[in-house]
């Protein structure tokens, strides 16, 4: 039995763009069902089919007229194709009559089919043969030179539209690329931030100095404890002096958040000095009760540094 040249159907490449373009066993789709019905009518044939082949079967994507159980199976093996031969050469094939064609005479597509002559052009993309557009009549049939240039023009067609399909698809692999590459820079400036914003700044191997400049929001206030709890391990520092004397205002969430953190940081066998600190807040601390008695508080950097130096 006649089949096919292995080196196109088995072309791996050829085998990546049919998987790209998503053609195979998906549903029906009307735009490429509403061509091969077309066809059917306007060339007056029984049956007509837009099939993709792989290296072991091929598979209609959109048939009309073909019988069961094939037309709900929606492929067959090589063994009852003829649209392999147009993949395998690369061009058209034309059959008056199939039982007395060299090339498939034995094709099993003509006993369980019914499939006597046939037409079928190359249908391209990504400059490989996919498949063939075709046309199947039951009986011996001498397809003329006008029908022909029909089916080159349905053939046409479907190329148009595997095209513009294409190029969607990789308008949205543009875009998806951009998106991934947008959160990517987003995370790259948001840990940039992160660092900047809570700068960490080994004094010596028992210190750290942590100057914040700017408003301390809620977000950037967990940020920084993170960053503080993450620095005391790392550095195995007995102190953190945490310089606030940038920071224009202290909310009552954020002022809490500082106590806490002195707590957890002593847990981890440092202490936290809190430099900066003036009267308005130090009045906001006091006004929500909170303790400070875990926090070694200065007005001054200087003094704060001065201390660490005299417990070492």
């Amino acid at each position: 039995m006649s089949l096919g040249s292995g080196s196109q159907l088995n072309n791996a490449e050829r085998t990546e763009t049919l998987q790209e373009l998503g053609l195979l066993d998906v549903s029906f789709d009307p735009a490429f069902d509403r061509l091969t019905r077309l066809a059917s009518k306007v060339l007056q044939a029984p049956v007509s089919l837009l099939s993709l082949v792989e290296h072991h079967r091929q598979y209609f994507k959109s048939h009309i007229g073909l019988a069961e159980p094939w037309a709900e199976r929606r492929e067959t093996p090589l063994t009852h194709s003829f649209c392999q031969h147009v993949v395998s050469n690369g061009q058209e094939l034309i059959v008056t009559d199939a039982r007395e064609h060299p090339l498939v005479h034995d094709n099993l597509a003509i006993p369980d089919l019914g499939v006597i002559s046939y037409a079928g052009m190359p249908i391209r993309s990504g400059g490989h043969v996919l498949g063939s557009f075709c046309v199947i009549d039951g009986k011996p049939r001498v397809w003329t030179a006008d029908e022909l240039d029909i089916l080159h023009e349905f053939a046409e067609l479907l190329m148009t539209e595997l095209k513009l399909r294409q190029e969607i698809r990789i308008h949205q692999q543009d875009i998806r690329e951009r998106e991934r590459l947008q959160n990517e820079l987003i995370g790259l400036q948001q840990a940039l931030l992160d660092e900047l914003s809570t700068p960490l700044i080994p004094l010596n191997d028992q210190v750290l100095v942590v100057p914040l400049i700017g408003a301390l929001d809620q977000q950037r206030a967990q940020r920084m404890t993170e960053a503080l709890l993450t620095g005391v391990g790392k550095y195995r520092a007995d102190f953190v002096i945490l310089d606030i004397t940038g920071v224009p205002v202290l909310d009552t969430y954020v002022a809490s958040l500082l106590v806490q953190t002195s707590q957890a940081i002593q847990l981890l066998g440092a202490r936290m000095v809190l430099t900066g600190l003036r009267p308005e807040i130090a009045q906001t601390i006091v006004s929500v009760g909170l303790d400070l008695r875990s926090v070694v508080t200065y007005s001054t950097l200087q003094q704060g540094i001065e201390y660490t130096f005299r417990r070492k």
